[in-house]
């Protein structure tokens, strides 16, 4: 068997049989400790028994791959394998207290829990919404006396904001402040967000000004959330000044940015500065995506220039965009507000 696997010859049926029978997981975890000289080779054999035999891989299986490769500095495959197993186990079907169950499969498999490990869990359940085990999670590692980095931050940050609960998101900004770590950019670019959304501009500019205080410059991310703020609360130019600024500052405006401020011209019915900027956007090789579309296509409905409506749609189409509701409702309503009935109902 092993000069089998050596080999990689991985259609003989004898290996099939043996790892798609019941004691296939116990194999697997033998396997493994095998090949723990040849972590390349262990990691390939991992990937042909998840992709084609029947046998259900463990936790414990996970866990001794992830050991062997981070023991042979193969840190960008180990981190991968973990990403997968938290995955798999956050997927299963009543898992209440995924962190408690993980801790245990890695202290069995010899992997000490680092801050490295479980900033990939904190980061998941941040981004699933589930707060309630991130946090515990986050108040377990600091019982445990791992240090806490800006990863670990960032994500919780970010997930509370996300979710409009400012008052814990700030917390932990402070939080981290007084632990001695240090925000960086995403960590600012995470709370101008929230405050956009949820709090208005005041607040976000109170961090985009201690941002600058403390030597950060503002990226793309930076400007392109507040220009869009700007442009939802139907503050055109201010949004046009920040745009400026920005590619003075030598940074590319991306498709978010011309969005947002097509979608704002078009809103104020200003057709000519928004189609500049459609024109822009394209001398920079810059793709419109389907909101985009939408909000010239609308602009273009709601001055009854309708042929140039339809040509737009057209054009999308060529350039591979699926057409949604809003698309479509945008065309249908200038069709209805042009009294061309027949064309409305053939959208």
């Amino acid at each position: 068997m092993r000069k089998i696997i050596h080999e990689e010859q991985w259609d003989d049926y004898r290996i099939v049989t043996m790892f798609d029978s019941a004691l296939g997981p116990i194999w697997v975890s033998q396997v493994l400790v095998e090949l723990k000289q040849d972590p390349r080779l262990g990691a390939k054999f991992f990937q042909w028994v998840n992709a084609k035999t029947g046998c259900c891989l463990t936790s414990e299986s996970y866990c001794i791959l992830i050991h062997i490769l981070f023991f042979a500095r193969l840190y960008f495959d180990a981190h991968n394998v973990l990403k997968d197993l938290i995955l798999s186990r956050a997927k299963l079907p009543g898992n209440v207290d995924l962190s408690r169950t993980f801790f245990k499969d890695m202290i069995v498999a010899g992997i000490a829990p680092s801050v490295f490990t479980l900033n990939i869990m904190i980061g998941y359940m941040c981004k699933e919404r589930d707060l309630e085990h991130a946090v515990a999670l986050f108040e377990h590692m600091k019982r445990m006396g791992i240090i806490l980095d800006i990863v670990t931050y960032n994500s919780l940050i970010d997930g509370h904001g996300k979710l409009g609960l400012l008052d814990e998101s700030v917390s932990l900004f402070e939080e981290m402040k007084n632990v001695g770590c240090q925000p960086d950019v995403i960590t600012y670019n995470s709370l101008i967000n929230c405050f956009c959304k949820f709090d208005g501009l005041p607040r976000a500019f109170h961090f985009l000004n201690e941002m600058k205080e403390n030597g950060l410059k503002p990226n793309v991310v930076t400007y392109s959330t507040l220009i869009d703020a700007f442009c939802k609360d139907g503050m055109v130019q201010q949004a046009i000044k920040f745009f400026i600024d920005m590619r003075r500052v030598g940074l590319v405006p991306n498709e978010y940015t011309y969005t947002s401020l097509i979608d704002a011209n078009c809103r104020v019915g200003n057709l000519h500065d928004a189609l500049k900027l459609v024109n822009e956007m394209l001398q920079a090789q810059v793709e419109l995506n389907i909101v985009t579309y939408t909000a010239l296509l609308d602009g273009l409905c709601e001055e009854g220039k309708m042929d140039e409506a339809e040509k737009l749609f057209r054009t999308a189409l060529g350039a591979g965009i699926t057409p949604n509701r809003q698309l479509c409702t945008a065309l249908v309503h200038g069709y209805i507000k042009n009294k061309e009935l027949e064309n409305a109902m053939a959208v």
